[in-house]
Order: structure tokens, then sequence, then C-alpha cells
């Protein structure tokens, strides 16, 4: 979608006018978007790495940071591992910009700290990540904080609006 009003540059390329260049260099998951297909889980994720210009073994460390069998097919998993594809395949694209839609969700513990470290790891190569997400321990990982509260940037420090008993509001790290 072109923006209503200023500008979105990426690596010093127009969003709008650069947009088949910007696209090689970004990366995007939504848990919601699965690809409803019948490949096994490495070759899907081969064909992202492969688009991409990333070696074959980018599939499968993918599938093991987030914590899916490769050799799984894709229509067998449960929902919850499913949710977990879109976040797989955007980590094995290996793009300058990895924006990540609540895709923490699906990842139990062990998954979750994976990926947390491949996040840190990935910002000190130099990897912008931009991640929306309820979870609170996306804050521990990210140099920024943004806390939004009903789509608005809120105004409280971030210290109150990790209070868990306050109400449910979402983190925006990069």
């Amino acid at each position: 979608m072109a923006p209503t009003s200023g500008r979105v540059v990426i690596d010093g390329l127009d969003a709008v006018t650069d947009l088949y260049h910007v696209r090689r260099l970004v990366a995007y998951a939504d848990a919601g978007c699965v690809p409803p297909n019948r490949l096994r889980v490495v070759e899907y994720l081969r064909l992202v790495a492969g688009a991409r210009r990333q070696p074959r073994s980018a599939a499968i460390d993918a599938a093991n940071l987030v914590g899916l069998d490769a050799d799984a097919s894709i229509e067998t998993l449960t929902d919850d591992l499913r949710q977990r594809l879109p976040l797989a395949a955007a980590l094995a694209a290996a793009a300058n910009l990895v924006l990540l839609d609540d895709t923490f969700r699906a990842l139990d513990a062990p998954a979750r700290d994976r990926v947390f470290t491949w996040l840190v790891a990935a910002r000190e190569r130099g990897t912008t990540v931009i991640a929306a997400a309820n979870d609170p321990g996306v804050v521990e990982v990210c140099q920024r904080t943004v806390v939004l509260r009903a789509g608005r940037v809120a105004t409280l420090p971030v210290s109150d609006a990790l209070d868990r008993s306050a109400p449910a509001k979402e983190f925006v790290g990069a």
C-alpha cells in the first residue's frame, strides 16, 4: 500500500518508486499467513531461501530455530506449528529488514529463547528487526521500544507498561 503521506525509505531506496528492489531487502512474517500447500517444511523454506540467494542450509537452520520438523508435511502440522512457518521463512530469507507481526505467540519457551537469541545476533550483524508483539519479553531484546495502546503511542513509561496487572499492551521493538 502506498503511504497516504510522508515517505518510506529502506536502505536508501524509496519503498514506493523502488518497490521491486525494496522487496528483495525485506522479509515479513505474520503468524496468520501460512501457505496452504502440500510441500514439506524444508521444501517451502528452501524455496524462500533460494529466492533470496541464501544457502540451502538456511532452510534447515530456520526450521530448527523455531522448533519445526524440517521433514514434516506442512498440511500435517498442528495449528500452533503452522503458525511458526512464516517466522521460519522470514529468518531463512536473511533480509536486511525483518518485519515480525505477532509471530512469537506460537512459540514454546525454548523456541522463543532461540529466536530472541537470533534477533540479538541479527541486530549485531546489521539487520533491522521490527517486531510487533504482545510478548513483554520482546522488550528485553530490543534497542528501542514503543508501547502502543489502541494503535497510538502510549505516553506511559515502558516500566509501567510492563506491569502485568495492567490491561494488555502491544510492544514494538527495533
